[in-house]
């Protein structure tokens, strides 16, 4: 009984070690973290609100190449570590077709990316900033990065779980996964 409750009592301060690890490290009240952008603006901003504040007017070359003719991308990156694939793609046509990194392709109605797609854009999307990912990126979070044409306009923005970003972000992110999930397994 003695060997359980010494291996339970080494495996309680592992456990603790490491979630430590993930934690923000302790600040006296009123005394918000103050980080430095790298073009000072002569204002302080608290940690939540330091991301990478870039607008997400339509970004040229990059976006468009990545598309490959699609007219909705989702990447998702992140994760568990050494537990299967960290990287995750899905190409979406206005043909209808859903082309993920795996090989794996779908043919849906156009009409069902398009309304995807407009969903997506009815949340605010192109007014979203094109990055939300924090200054601490600790522990095993996934980044999604959407990327939307809109006509002649390609939008992209990236976004950490967890991050201080809009709901609106997140939802359109859970809509696509949703959208993606709903898809036959084969």
């Amino acid at each position: 009984m003695n060997k359980w409750k010494k291996s339970l009592m080494m495996i309680a301060v592992f456990l603790i070690v490491s979630l430590a690890a993930c934690t923000s490290p302790a600040v006296p009240a009123g005394d918000e973290p103050v980080y430095q952008t790298a073009e000072p603006t002569g204002t302080e901003t608290s940690a939540k609100e330091d991301v990478a504040a870039t607008a997400a007017p339509a970004v040229e070359g990059k976006a468009e190449t990545a598309l490959e003719g699609a007219i909705l991308l989702y990447e998702r990156a992140g994760g568990l570590k050494s537990i299967g694939p960290t990287e995750w793609n899905w190409r979406f046509y206005a043909n209808g077709r859903i082309v993920g990194s795996d090989g794996r392709e779908w043919q849906v109605p156009p009409a069902e990316i398009e309304k995807l797609v407009n969903d997506v854009l009815a949340l605010g999307f192109t007014d979203f900033q094109a990055s939300y990912i924090p200054e601490d990126t600790c522990c095993d979070r996934v980044t999604h990065t959407l990327t939307v044409q809109d006509g002649e306009q390609v939008y992209t923005v990236t976004v950490l779980d967890g991050a201080d970003a809009p709901a609106e972000l997140f939802e359109a992110v859970e809509m696509v996964n949703g959208y993606l999930l709903a898809l036959p397994a084969e």
